[in-house]
């Protein structure tokens, strides 16, 4: 089994970039981490023709891998995605993704 989350670590509550004087961004400021419960994904880039709302379940990655071993599942695999620099250079919206991972995939197994 594969499923993908906003990353835990990243993705909290609140979630702030400082910007410089120059107006780039600069450091990530985040809070309430283990705030944990209903949460609603908005996809608005303006690179997309039509916006909407995911619901998910935002939990701390302790809440994730107890739940995962509760269902029977062992984890094979974790992976945070990254684009690469020239991908990055084609679509500068994906910076933040290149600094700071966005996404966490898990691969999951059932023993037998």
């Amino acid at each position: 089994m594969v499923f993908s989350i906003p990353y835990p670590c990243t993705n909290t509550p609140f979630r702030q970039w400082e910007l410089h004087e120059s107006g780039e961004k600069g450091a990530l400021k985040i809070n309430h981490y283990f705030e944990s419960g209903p949460a609603v994904c908005h996809w608005k880039m303006k690179r997309l023709i039509y916006h909407w709302d995911t619901p998910y379940g935002r939990y701390t990655l302790s809440e994730w891998t107890t739940m995962i071993a509760e269902a029977g599942f062992l984890i094979r695999r974790l992976h945070e995605p990254r684009p690469t620099p020239e991908q990055v250079q084609r679509n500068p919206h994906l910076e933040d993704s290149y600094c700071l991972p966005t996404f966490l995939i898990f691969e999951l197994v059932k023993p037998r």
